[in-house]
């Protein structure tokens, strides 16, 4: 199904293969009801709009939201478990807040990159790693 290696990440140790595809979208959509809400969260933004157009100079920033970075983080480890044929269990979101690998910043960028991966094409996500060497 898969031409290259899901990345794997450890959490408390073990080491779980994750994407974060149009299925794990659709949970994301299912629990928070709109994509763009869980965005602001995992960027940890809180958007400021005039007259209906995002305002950047009053749009603050903040720590990622936890309870949405950990819940993305969860699924997006399902999502991987599932694609590998795995039978290992994921952990669950209290796992992820209680383990000491990643910082909730790491955990969100992770989230993020995954998140926004969903909108982008595979030539623009290549042209984009490409002009970050």
């Amino acid at each position: 199904m898969f031409e290259k290696e899901l990345p794997k990440m450890k959490i408390n140790g073990v080491e779980y293969p994750y994407k974060f595809d149009i299925c794990v979208l659709e949970k994301v959509q299912q629990k928070y009801d709109d994509v763009i809400q869980f965005e602001y969260g995992i960027r940890g933004m809180i958007p400021a709009f005039k007259d209906g157009v995002l305002d950047l100079k009053e749009t603050r920033w903040t720590v990622p939201n936890i309870d949405m970075t950990c819940n993305g983080i969860v699924w997006m480890i399902q999502e991987g478990l599932e694609i590998s044929g795995s039978e290992e269990k994921a952990p669950d979101a209290k796992a992820i807040k209680r383990q000491d690998d990643y910082t909730i910043t790491d955990l969100a960028k992770i989230v993020f990159e995954g998140y926004q991966s969903c909108f982008l094409s595979r030539t623009s996500r290549t042209k984009k790693a490409e002009s970050r060497k």
